[in-house]
């Protein structure tokens, strides 16, 4: 079962991904993979407010969990499109723009957990 619960996630996140980038591409070409860095950073604020909910000991099953950590943030999210785009920036010259990159998925991705903890943590009252 928790096999079908993660893949059903993965679909999900895996076809939201993709419609994200179609987007992204309807808008023309960038030099800056600014797709890449939304979809991660809307993945990490998603991490962090799965984080938050499972702290409070909400009564959350297993399989909720699952679903959304390891299927849909999991395949909606993409480290190694990020990987990829910044070797192609180095490889480019664009040492700005890959620096760039990498610090904005790592600083604003790790800030974005905090803000999805921070904002459930604020408005979920804990289980007693």
């Amino acid at each position: 079962m928790e096999f079908i619960v993660v893949g059903f996630g993965g679909f999900c996140g895996a076809i939201a991904r993709y419609l994200v980038y179609l987007a992204e591409r309807s808008l023309g070409t960038h030099s800056f993979p600014s797709g890449t860095l939304f979809i991660n950073l809307v993945g990490c604020l998603l991490a962090g407010i799965l984080l938050a909910v499972v702290e409070q000991a909400l009564p959350v099953h297993r399989y909720l969990i699952l679903l959304g950590s390891m299927g849909l943030i999991g395949s909606f999210t993409t480290f190694s499109t990020f990987s990829v785009e910044t070797l192609q920036l180095i490889r480019t010259n664009q040492l700005v723009l890959a620096i760039t990159n990498v610090g904005a998925n790592t600083i604003l991705g790790v800030g974005a957990v905090v803000l999805g903890r921070a904002l459930i943590l604020k408005f979920l009252q804990p289980v007693q």
